[in-house]
This record gives C-alpha cells, structure tokens and sequence, in this order.
C-alpha cells in the first residue's frame, strides 16, 4: 500500500486523479473510493485532470473504473473486500469520531494486504509538507507515523 500525504488543501485528491489516470491508461481497471466527495465530483475531477495532462483517456462508466462514496469506515472496507479491480484509490480525508486517523489507517492496510490489488490511500498531515504531496510506500511506518 502507498500513502498520499499531505497537509489540508496541498493536493492529495488530485495526485490520486493524476494515478488513476496513468493506470487507466495503461489499461488497468481501476476502483475510486472516496469518502469526501460523491461519484459523480470524482468523475468530473478526473474529466478535469485528463483534460489538464492531455491524456486521451475519457473516464465514464465502464469495467475498468468504477467510483464508489463511501462516508463511513465500515463502508470503505467493504468496498476494498468486494474490489477486484487491479487497482484500488481510497480518497479518506476524513477522520471519524470513533477512531483515530492512526487505526483506520491500520485497519485499512490490513485489509488492503489481503488483495492482489495495487493499492494507494491519502492522508492528511498534521503539517504542510515541503513537497506540497508526498508518496510514501506503507512500509515506511516510521516516515508514515511521523507525519501523523
């Protein structure tokens, strides 16, 4: 799993747009769960991110992308386990009242590390980053807890 972080309004969704579209381009099915925006905010957000970099890659409703809202953690993890898709972005700015940002984070990279799907997350930092974004692969926890 990589992670997306960065601080509020630094670009996290649209760096999750910009990969999206490099895999769908390269053909790969695709699978957006946001819990911040609706479906139909992310569809016109990656029209605008394709349209921006040139690509020729359309996004509408097909088998290689499907955008899913999911508002609640149980929600986000369901549409993980029922993806079959070979990559999946999960756009979770949000922080819910039960959990801490740390624990849906690990709760999210357990399940994710059942699948065979490449897998990215945003996170928001506690800090503005120098970079603006930053992808951190999940396996530096240190680098990850760090910024939390």
């Amino acid at each position: 799993m990589k992670i997306i972080a960065g601080g509020a309004g630094s670009g996290k969704t649209k760096k999750l747009m910009e990969i999206a579209l490099e895999y769908l381009n390269d053909g790969k099915s695709v699978h957006i769960i946001s819990s911040k925006n609706s479906a139909e905010e992310i569809v016109h957000r990656l029209r605008l991110e394709s349209a921006k970099v040139g690509t020729s890659y359309i996004p509408e409703w097909n088998h290689k992308l499907i955008v899913a809202y999911a508002d609640t953690l149980g929600k986000i993890c369901k549409e993980i386990i029922d993806s079959n898709y070979d990559v999946i972005l999960i756009d979770k700015t949000r922080k819910y009242k039960t959990t801490s940002a740390s624990a849906d984070m690990e709760l999210i990279t357990l399940i994710a590390s059942k699948l065979n799907s490449v897998t990215y997350m945003t996170l928001n930092t506690k800090r503005e980053l120098k970079e603006g974004v930053k992808v951190i692969d999940g396996k530096e926890i240190a680098e990850i807890a760090e910024l939390m």
